[in-house]
C-alpha cells in the first residue's frame, strides 16, 4: 500500500522491517520503485534478491523491466529479458513485451519494435500495441502509427486512448522525414 501510494521509504522501511522475505514482498517493492521511476534502486534492490531471496518469477521481470523502460536503458532492459528467458526460464508474457516495446519505442527503434511484436512468441495485446502507438506520436510516424492504431481497434473498437493518441498524431505538423519499411508486400 505505501509503495503504491508513493511513500517509499516508509514502503522501504517496512520491507528492511521484514525478517523472512518471500517471493510476494520482492515482488511488490521491487514493482514500487519500478513504478516511481526508481530505476537504479530497483535494480539493486533486484541483486539483492538474487543473492539473498527467492528466485525471480514473471512479475519479478515485470518490474524489472518496467524500471528499464522508466529510465529509457534499452541496454540493460535487453540484457535482463534475454536473461528471464535464458537464465531463469521464464515464459514471455504480453506484459513483458509492453515494456520492450515501450523501452524500444522511446528510443526511436519504431522498425525494431514493431519487428519485435511480430516475432514475439506471445500475441500482442492493446497495451503492447498503445506502447508502438505512444512512440509513433512522439517520433512523427504517422504511417505506422496508423497501421498500429488499426490493430489497438481491432483488439478493442471502443478504445479511446487509439483515437487521442491517432488524432493527435494527425493533427500535429509534419516532421518532415521520419519514415517506416513494414517488410510488408
Amino acid at each position: 500500500m505505501y509503495a503504491k501510494c508513493g511513500c517509499l521509504e516508509m514502503a522501504c522501511g517496512l520491507f528492511d522491517s521484514i525478517v523472512k522475505k518471500n517471493l510476494v514482498s520482492w515482488n511488490v517493492m521491487i514493482m514500487g520503485l519500478a513504478i516511481h521511476g526508481k530505476a537504479s534502486e530497483c535494480l539493486e534492490l533486484f541483486s539483492k534478491m538474487l543473492k539473498d531471496g527467492p528466485r525471480p518469477n514473471s512479475l519479478t521481470f515485470v518490474g524489472v523491466l518496467s524500471a528499464c523502460a522508466h529510465a529509457g536503458w534499452l541496454k540493460e532492459g535487453k540484457e535482463y529479458f534475454d536473461k528471464m528467458t535464458r537464465v531463469y526460464g521464464i515464459a514471455v508474457r504480453a506484459e513483458h513485451c509492453s515494456c520492450m516495446v515501450h523501452l524500444m519505442g522511446q528510443a526511436g527503434l519504431l522498425t525494431e519494435a514493431f519487428e519485435f511484436i511480430r516475432e514475439s512468441p506471445v500475441e500482442p495485446d492493446v497495451a503492447t500495441w498503445g506502447a508502438l502507438l505512444s512512440a509513433c506520436r512522439v517520433h512523427g510516424c504517422a504511417e505506422l502509427g496508423k497501421f498500429v492504431g488499426e490493430r489497438i481497434l481491432e483488439l478493442d473498437p471502443s478504445h479511446s486512448g487509439a483515437y487521442v493518441q491517432l488524432s493527435s498524431m494527425f493533427a500535429a505538423p509534419v516532421s518532415g522525414g521520419k519514415f517506416w519499411k513494414s517488410g510488408r508486400k
